[in-house]
């Protein structure tokens, strides 16, 4: 008999035939009150059975049990349960209730209290797809329809609950207590919390969800409805009542809960769920609980595990966000690049009908900052409240972080106007501070940085302190406090400087006088004067506010500041000199200034922004896209000669850096980017001179009249270009062919050759029987000699801004004529020049056999002082060994090849270049 009472366990019983049987009938009923925790959910009759008519029936039904009426045939009873059965929803069928149902007498109460117990039934399809989501995303609302359906994202947390709370309700002493459930805005603790109510509720516990109500009578009627519990004996274990946000329901509290529970002697297990913002103001957390002890504090992550991204794709199905679980897959990973560093970042870009009920949290717990005391006992007694601090270090970091600035500790503190120690005694770094602000080690800045939880909350809180999305006059007050705080000498007061004003399109954002104001609180705080600020005050006083007059006065002033001391990260004259060329230029199409004076004036910025240790792709491009500009700008006739020596330094510059790039297989996205850039920039600067623009007769004709030899470089760089596209080995021979004939001609005439001319020459043959030569093996050997020459000619012209990467070429061909001391003059050379690490050892080439393929050399392992080297006799030289992976032991031989970088060569044990 037990067996079959487990069996029946919170099902209904739907009895048939049973008029013969009555009194057996009976007698099975009245053994249901033997086993009270195994009751049905109902005893049905067909309305038409005769045993319907005893009177006496309703006596031998355990209490709390309801005899139901089903007007419907056996037929249409047994469709109606397959289909529930399929759809997990009960259909409205034609019950007629004979008894109470239990916990019937509850529901007048549910102004202010809900029976979870009562929802465990729905008359809402999974098809209502919009209904359930739009009750599923408003998670307030006392509804458990999706539950039903299993519509929720579980949490692997909410497990966890649900155990800890069965364990608390099942033990033997279990007195009244209370759990806490804590965690950010948006991390999902009232979804958390309705799905252990109603699974809680399934398994027969009577469980309350406390409502939201602005009746000043709530406390009267929750004592009302606990006396109602206990009068009617509706409970035989602990009742689990939920308290959501008891923060945010002035008209309830838990110590109203409490009193009312103990009144009736009716023993509570009280769960409350409340964002951690809010919880960690408390020293003690039973002031909250209204006295009664915290038996765990079961914190919901905002980071998601894996378990649960592996869950995500398939959950936007169910929701009808993704097609089908690939399309999931994506829109996770896309959702995850955009700062969606938790659950409530992911939840925000995945589920659009969230954001809505996402920003107000966030926004309520913004507000609610400043209505609370007790920041901490050390900083209660300063001038202004406790709940203030709070707040404004919410909105001092929110904005921060909304510029991608983390805010370091020493600022920070010095804005609030407390002390360091204050504040590390009041905030652990090591934990999440309040919910709120999260404490990360910031190596560059050599302190610990604050952030938000994500870029969203950061957003969101902006918009709260600008009073909407149109205007900037809180954040810009914000930041202004913020600068001005950065007095110190640590490096994380510059740093936090440079990381809001830089670049200046950050300020873009702002009116030009408040911008202004920005960059003079910081120039004005810091210690020392910051060229890298100044020339971007300059830049933004020129770009945003249109005066480029004052902008080349101020971007003077930051060529005659030096460095800020210690800089790592130093801001090179050469940037400055291309920002004072952009000002000159729109000081020449405004008529302010002489066009001679203005063309002069940008020809001379322009020579000083090169340098010969400076490579960066990005400034090439800016560069060149400059000159671009300028050449449309120098379209009369008097200009030509000019233009044309600006066209032949632009492609000159972009196609050295184009080379230092080439990194064929091994490219890497940036770098495809830069070359993308790059080649752009290529066409651009040829779009804006005429179509027939240096062609090599033209080009002779104004080297005859004018004396300058720009016009046959550009030419050059033009036939260069096209090879390149076309990567033909016959394109790059007419292109070196035409260098070789120009070069002769001015020989005969007996003048000399520009270095630019011997430049182009020199890259045309490097990339053609070089770079090609290592995939293109070619039938003739490649002349070294010939590279050495024009590699000599270049450099010695002492342009100092095309070395470095010219005296790389020149030690390249030295060394293949196995001339390694000259050579390694070359590469001592750029070693000295201290270019950044990156380019510096950058894989460039290989040691070469004479049809130019990668040559295999066979070598000795030798060990020094904590490196080892690669003696190879056949070329008389040993080599670093670059990475000794691989590398058998000393004294042993074995094969390699030798590759070169910029730091010179190395041996390598496998073809990095393949």
């Amino acid at each position: 008999m037990p067996l079959y009472f487990d069996s029946v366990k919170d099902g209904p019983i739907i009895c048939v035939g049973l008029a013969s049987l009555s009194q057996i009938a009976m007698e099975v009923f009245a053994e249901f009150s033997a086993h009270a925790k195994t009751l049905p959910r109902a005893i049905a009759f067909f309305s038409d059975d005769p045993i319907c008519q005893y009177a006496d029936m309703q006596s031998y039904v355990p209490e709390g049990v309801p005899l139901v009426k089903i007007h419907a045939g056996l037929v249409e009873l047994k469709e109606a349960v397959g289909k529930a059965s399929s759809t997990l929803y009960s259909l409205p069928l034609p019950f007629d209730s004979s008894g109470t149902t239990s916990y019937g007498s509850l529901s007048k109460y549910s102004d202010v209290a809900t029976v979870v117990n009562h929802k465990l039934v729905t008359t809402v399809s999974k098809g209502e797809h919009n209904l359930l989501t739009d009750i599923l995303f408003q998670p307030a609302v006392p509804k458990w329809d999706p539950f039903m359906h299993a519509m929720d994202f579980q949490r692997t947390s909410t497990t966890t609950l649900l155990n800890g709370v069965k364990d608390l309700v099942q033990s033997k002493r279990f007195a009244s207590s209370s759990v806490v459930i804590e965690g950010g805005a948006g991390t999902g603790k009232t979804t958390a919390a309705k799905r252990v109510a109603y699974d809680l509720a399934k398994l027969g516990y009577l469980t309350v969800w406390i409502r939201t109500s602005l009746s000043q009578d709530t406390p009267r009627r929750i004592h009302e409805f606990l006396g109602a519990i206990k009068d009617e004996g509706q409970a035989s274990g602990p009742v689990i009542i939920f308290l959501d946000d008891p923060f945010e329901l002035n008209t309830i509290s838990a110590k109203d809960i409490v009193s009312a529970a103990n009144a009736h002697r009716l023993r509570i297990l009280l769960v409350i769920t409340g964002r951690s913002s809010d919880w960690h103001t408390y020293t003690d957390y039973t002031d909250v609980s209204g006295g009664l002890p915290v038996n765990e504090i079961h914190k919901v992550p905002d980071d998601l595990d894996e378990d649960e991204v592996s869950r995500l794709a398939e959950y936007l199905v169910l929701l009808d966000i993704a097609s089908d679980n690939d399309d999931g897959v994506r829109q996770v990973e896309s959702a995850r690049s955009k700062y969606a560093r938790d659950i409530f970042g992911l939840l925000y870009f995945l589920l659009p009908r969230t954001r809505a009920s996402l920003e107000q949290a966030v926004t309520g717990e913004y507000f609610r900052l400043g209505e609370r005391p007790a920041f901490d006992e050390v900083v209660k007694d300063a001038a202004m409240g406790a709940g203030g601090h709070l707040r404004k270090a919410y909105e001092y970091v929110a904005v921060a972080d909304h510029l991608k600035t983390p805010l370091p500790t020493e600022v920070l503190v010095s804005a609030l106007d407390i002390s360091y120690g204050e504040w590390v005694l009041a905030f652990q770094p090591d934990e999440p501070i309040a919910g709120l602000l999260y404490a990360e080690v910031n190596e560059e800045a050599e302190t610990v940085c604050y952030r938000t939880r994500n870029a969203l909350v950061s957003d969101i809180i902006v918009k709260a302190v600008n009073g909407g999305s149109l205007g900037t006059a809180g954040e810009f007050r914000i930041l202004r406090d913020l600068l001005s705080a950065c007095g110190g000498a640590a490096p994380a007061y510059h740093y936090f400087a440079q990381g809001v004003l830089i670049p200046y399109k950050k300020m873009q954002r702002y009116e030009h006088e408040q911008g202004v104001q920005l960059y003079d609180a910081a120039l004005l705080a810091l210690p020392a004067q910051d060229r890298a600020i100044m020339h971007h005050k300059g830049i933004y006083v020129h770009k945003v506010g249109h005066n480029p007059e004052e902008a080349y006065r101020i971007l003077g002033q930051a060529l005659d500041v030096p460095n800020y001391p210690y800089e790592t990260k130093v801001e090179i004259d050469e940037h400055i000199h291309t920002s004072s060329a952009a000002c000159i230029l729109s000081q020449l199409k405004s008529g302010v200034i002489d066009r001679e004076e203005g063309k002069k004036r940008i020809v001379e910025h322009l020579n000083n922004a090169q340098s010969a240790s400076f490579i960066s792709a990005r400034a090439v491009h800016v560069q060149g896209r400059f000159i671009a500009e300028c050449l449309t700008e120098f379209d009369h006739e008097s200009d030509r000669v000019d233009s044309l020596g600006l066209a032949a330094k632009a492609l000159a510059d972009v196609d050295r850096t184009l080379i230092m790039l080439e990194t064929d297989s091994r490219m890497h996205e940036d770098i495809a980017t830069d070359r993308s850039y790059l080649e752009q920039v290529r066409e651009e600067v040829l779009d804006s001179m005429p179509v027939e623009a240096a062609p090599l007769t033209e080009a002779m004709e104004l080297w005859e009249k004018y004396g300058r030899q720009d016009g046959i470089v550009l030419a050059a760089r033009r036939m260069y270009g096209i090879a390149q596209k076309r990567n033909k080995g016959k394109d790059f021979s007419e292109a070196y062919n035409m260098c070789q004939k120009a070069i002769a001609t001015i020989h005969d005439r007996d003048e000399v050759p520009v270095c630019g001319l011997y430049e182009v020459m020199m890259h045309i043959y490097y990339h053609w029987r070089v770079r090609r030569g290592i995939y293109h093996e070619g039938a003739e050997p490649i002349d070294w000699e010939q590279m050495e020459r024009m590699g000599k000619e270049v450099l010695r012209s002492g342009d100092v801004h095309v070395q470095a990467f010219n005296e790389y070429l020149v030690g390249l061909a030295l060394a293949h004529q196995m001339l390694w001391s000259e050579a390694h003059v070359y590469f001592k050379k750029i070693r000295d020049r201290r270019l950044p690490s990156r380019v510096a050892a950058e894989p460039r080439d290989l040691l070469l056999n004479e049809n130019g393929g990668a040559r295999l050399i066979q070598g000795v392992v030798k060990s020094g002082v904590g490196r080892r080297y690669l003696w190879v006799s056949e070329l008389d030289h040993d080599f670093i060994i670059f990475n000794p992976n691989g590398w058998p032991e000393e004294g042993l031989s074995t094969h390699g090849y030798i590759e070169f970088s910029f730091n010179g060569p190395r041996a390598i044990k496998d073809l990095s270049l393949e």
